[in-house]
């Protein structure tokens, strides 16, 4: 399992003109079953994204991001192996 860290390089504005790109590729990830959860930090200075599969493929994700595509992110990626988990979020671990 994964935590991604984005960080902003850029002003709230410019990142901006590339989040419905960005949501996009979120919207996929969702579909291919890899984003299990995300959203931006409440200072707005960063996003956290909660991920699962190989660490490949969430570089492939990371690496083809609109936000890192158009150089307004970087990020950075925590790989973890879940050791306790709530009742009920079993499904969610490979």
């Amino acid at each position: 399992m994964f935590v991604i860290i984005l960080t902003y390089k850029a002003e709230l504005a410019i990142v901006d003109q590339y989040r419905a790109a960005h949501w996009e590729g979120l919207d996929k990830a969702s579909a291919d079953g890899l984003l299990l959860t995300g959203g931006r930090e409440v200072g707005k200075k960063s996003g956290i994204l909660l991920m699962r599969g190989d660490r490949e493929e969430i570089e492939h994700f990371a690496a083809n991001d609109a936000f890192v595509v158009n150089g307004v992110a970087d990020y950075a990626i925590f790989e973890f192996n879940p050791t306790r988990i709530m009742p009920g979020l079993e499904a969610f671990i490979q």
